[in-house]
């Protein structure tokens, strides 16, 4: 249990480190990413209590087991586990271990028991008590009946999807990046009977529509909006090989016009704004030069008026000095 770890830490003289890429839930290396869902297995198993549902996890009382599975995986591998990728993919693993792990312990304690023996009380002390049969039956049942809808069953043996399109890329496409497409292939093939029924029917669609021809000014489809267009909406393959896609009915010549009108849109209201701004400008500018003229104006006027008063007065001297000579003595 965890000796193999041991000893390649050993053998390396330091923790192996572990890379996260933002929006990848495992790393892209097999072996870290084999190494780390061993050791999360382990500490699952050894140090995290069961609980009936995730939400459980959630709670304030029980916080501090996330926390805690998160801090012994970073005691045992190189990794900043204050980094989101880093807990984003720690936690994600932590609720599929802790459901496979609900899910072995009721195979083997309540499958095959009849109804009047089975346990209302946890069998192990590391799980808290399970719900009443016939609901846990009901339950069984119908996650039977969903597993079956389930088209395109994953071919990649033990390692997850990123860890395989990782050695895919090393191994087979060293020279060009593999399309979507070639990662659906390749994750989606058996090694001993190939390729199932209904992923030949994706792959042949798939194909049909890369061959269509393109209309004058049609860009031609990624293979990741091909895959998106050929796969059901709760397909969740793009997003477990890492590639972030948001829609999935969305073509590119669909979207492209689209931005092109809101750019087209938002450029002629900058433009808009830029000329009611200079309009307001001038406005203000001409409204500034007819304030000065108007106070040059009110000064000349003034000036006017001293001139015509001091005109008058001496008018008036003029016209009292005339009579004081007129008039006889």
């Amino acid at each position: 249990m965890g000796k193999e770890l041991d000893r390649l830490t050993r053998g390396l003289g330091k923790k192996m480190p572990i890379h996260f890429t933002e929006g990848k839930r495992r790393p892209e290396a097999p072996m870290q990413a084999a190494k780390l869902a061993s050791e999360g297995g382990i500490t699952l198993r050894d140090h995290i209590p069961i609980f009936r549902h995730w939400k459980e996890y959630k709670a304030k009382e029980n916080e501090d087991k996330i926390d805690n599975y998160i801090g012994k995986l970073g005691a045992k591998f190189d990794m900043d586990i204050m980094a989101k990728p880093v807990k984003d993919a720690c936690v994600d693993m932590l609720k599929r271990g802790q459901r496979q792990r609900r899910y072995t312990l009721k195979k083997k304690y309540f499958d095959g028991v009849p109804a009047n023996q089975v346990r209302t009380t946890s069998p192990v002390s590391c799980m808290n008590d399970l719900p009443q049969s016939t609901r846990y039956k009901t339950y069984c049942v119908k996650n039977q009946l969903n597993r079956e809808k389930v088209q395109f069953q994953q071919r990649t043996g033990s390692r997850c999807y990123i860890a395989c399109a990782y050695a895919v890329k090393q191994e087979k496409y060293k020279d060009t990046e593999p399309t979507a497409i070639d990662l659906f292939k390749v994750t989606h093939c058996s090694k001993k009977t190939g390729f199932c029924e209904p992923v030949k029917n994706a792959i042949a669609s798939m194909e049909t529509i890369r061959a269509e021809p393109l209309q004058d000014g049609q860009q031609p489809n990624s293979g990741i909006q091909v895959v998106a267009q050929v796969l059901p909406q709760s397909s969740t393959f793009l997003q477990n090989i890492g590639i972030q896609y948001s829609s999935r009915t969305s073509s590119r010549d669909v979207v492209v016009p689209q931005v092109q009108e809101l750019q087209t849109q938002l450029e002629s209201e900058k433009q808009e704004k830029s000329g009611l701004q200079l309009q307001v400008d001038t406005l203000k500018m001409h409204a500034e030069e007819s304030e000065a003229t108007m106070v040059k104006q009110s000064e000349e006027i003034q000036n006017l008026k001293k001139a015509q008063e001091e005109n008058n007065n001496l008018l008036r001297q003029l016209i009292s000095f005339k009579q004081v000579q007129l008039t006889p003595p």
